[in-house]
């Protein structure tokens, strides 16, 4: 059973989540594990708006992660 390779983006929170996607893509990775921080992912923000969890999830796949 092969394991997905994913990168957990806290140490990449200066960067913006749709460049950090991107650039994951190209490292060949499987998913990213978003931080609450930057604009990486916003728990309150995420409680407030239902279509948040949709966006950032649309934009992983969109780059084929996970």
């Amino acid at each position: 059973m092969v394991k997905p390779i994913t990168l957990c983006t806290s140490q990449w929170v200066d960067i913006p989540l749709n460049k950090l996607v991107e650039k994951a893509k190209d490292w060949g990775l499987d998913g990213l594990e978003l931080t609450c921080g930057g604009d990486h992912f916003n728990v309150s923000l995420a409680l407030e708006n239902g279509k948040l969890l949709k966006e950032k999830r649309s934009l992983l796949k969109r780059n084929s992660l996970n």
